[in-house]
Formats: C-alpha cells, sequence, structure tokens
C-alpha cells in the first residue's frame, strides 16, 4: 500500500506523535460532567505514531464545521478544526479503530476536550456502497478504558462516515472562495484566513462529504511518488475502498 510508506517519512512521524500523544484535559464544568464519556480507550495508549488515519470531512470543510459527526453517549463531540484536532479511522489487520481528540491551546499550553480511541471487529461496523457512495456507520455500546481513571464501562457510540467519490469534485482554495458556502461563512465570521489555511494543508477543497488521510500525510506526496496533492487524493481514495472491500480488492 502506497500509504504506508508515511512510516519512512520522520517528518510525519514527528508530527503524528505530537497529534497523537493525549493532552490534559480542560477543566471547564461541562468537560468534568461529561469526562467518562470524552475520555476513554479500548486500546493501549499512545498509540504508534506510524499509523494512517483516514478523516471523515464535511463538504468544504470550513472550520466549524470540519468533521463528520461522532456521538458518544448522547453527546456530540467537537467537530471544528483545530491543528491539534483529528477524527477518523485506522485499519489494523481484522481490526477498524475509531480515533477522535479535540485540542485547544490556552496561554500556551494544549488541552484535549475529548480523546476516543475505540477499536471495532470489521463484522461491527454496518459498510455500505451506493453509486458513487460508501458509507461507515456503527450505532450501539461498546466497552471502553476511561483514560482518566481506568475505569471500564460500556458507551453508546454513533457515527456514519460518508465518501462519495471525489472525482470532478475537487477544487483549489481558491476556487472555493467563490462558493455560496465560502461565502456565507466569511459573511458570518467576517475572515477566509483560517478557511484557505485549513484547505491549504491538503492542497485543494473537496466540494461532497469524503474521507482521505489526515491533510499532514499530503505534505509528503512527492516522497510517495505522486507528482501532484489531487494524484495523491486519488489513489488514497482507492487505499480506503480497498480496506474497506479486501475480498473485491484481491479479485
Amino acid at each position: 500500500m502506497t500509504l504506508e510508506r508515511l512510516k519512512e517519512q520522520s517528518e510525519y512521524l514527528s508530527l503524528m506523535s505530537m497529534l497523537l500523544s493525549p493532552k490534559e484535559p480542560f477543566d471547564s464544568p461541562t468537560i468534568r460532567e461529561q469526562a467518562k464519556s470524552r475520555f476513554i480507550s479500548s486500546v493501549k495508549l499512545p498509540l504508534p505514531n506510524s499509523i494512517v488515519i483516514f478523516e471523515p470531512h464535511k463538504p468544504y470543510s470550513v472550520p466549524t464545521n470540519y468533521f463528520q459527526g461522532l456521538n458518544i453517549d448522547g453527546t456530540q463531540l467537537e467537530d471544528n478544526f483545530t491543528s491539534g484536532s483529528f477524527r477518523g479511522l485506522v485499519f489494523f489487520g481484522e481490526n477498524i479503530l475509531l480515533l477522535s481528540t479535540h485540542a485547544i491551546n490556552k496561554a500556551g499550553k494544549d488541552y484535549s476536550l475529548h480523546y476516543v480511541a475505540v477499536h471495532f471487529k470489521r463484522n461491527e461496523l454496518k459498510v455500505q456502497r451506493q453509486g458513487i457512495e460508501i458509507t461507515v456507520s456503527f450505532s450501539g455500546e461498546k466497552s471502553a478504558k476511561s483514560i482518566l481513571d481506568g475505569a471500564i464501562s460500556k458507551h453508546s457510540i454513533k457515527f456514519s462516515f460518508v465518501h462519495s467519490k471525489i472525482e470532478n469534485r475537487l477544487i483549489t482554495p481558491e476556487k472555493a472562495m467563490e462558493s455560496d458556502m465560502i461565502k456565507g461563512y466569511v459573511k458570518r465570521f467576517g475572515d477566509a484566513s483560517s478557511y484557505i489555511t485549513s484547505s491549504k494543508m491538503m492542497g485543494f477543497t473537496v466540494t461532497t462529504p469524503f474521507v482521505l488521510p489526515h491533510p499532514y500525510a499530503f505534505r509528503f506526496c512527492r516522497e510517495l511518488g505522486f507528482n501532484t496533492r489531487a494524484e495523491m487524493a486519488f489513489a488514497s481514495e482507492i487505499e480506503f475502498e480497498s480496506l474497506l472491500f479486501p475480498k473485491q480488492a484481491e479479485q
């Protein structure tokens, strides 16, 4: 698999180490009240920094509406963009790991609002292909350990991640600025710089729901043998499908 070669890139490993490291929980009444649901894991932490995270994004991925939704114990976790946030799926053989975290910086220190790392067997997830869309979803209970005190309990987990074929759906960040979606964002928040920053991490904007590697990965498109980031995105789409449907990929 092409993306496996990311583990050869020391800068990628360094970036992922920083991203994957659990941060101290942010101290607020809401976070304290929901801590048992917000900081859970069913795997050993820290995770290896060589993993490839396939992130489910919303169309255009504006900073205030970035990730596709994840609900834990009735709480809809943060889906906006920060440089210390990620959400996605990681493939480990017959297991698929759900990862999500949201980090913020206060007075020069990073804090987490949530950190979720829960693994699933493939047959626990509902994977559907319909036309140009693939949906990976789960609605049920999973046992996980509290990252804070080690207590094991069951948690209600709900998500439905959608990937729509990206052919003819990639546009430049500059072109996206002409869309009603981004014009509405600028009108509401008065500044497009944060949008351009997050979009330029990948080098393009996608106008439909999509699942692609974390934007950090696209920094290394040349090292992976691609001429452009768009070319890497198309190859990543094929790789994501082959991981979800391994028997079909073998045929």
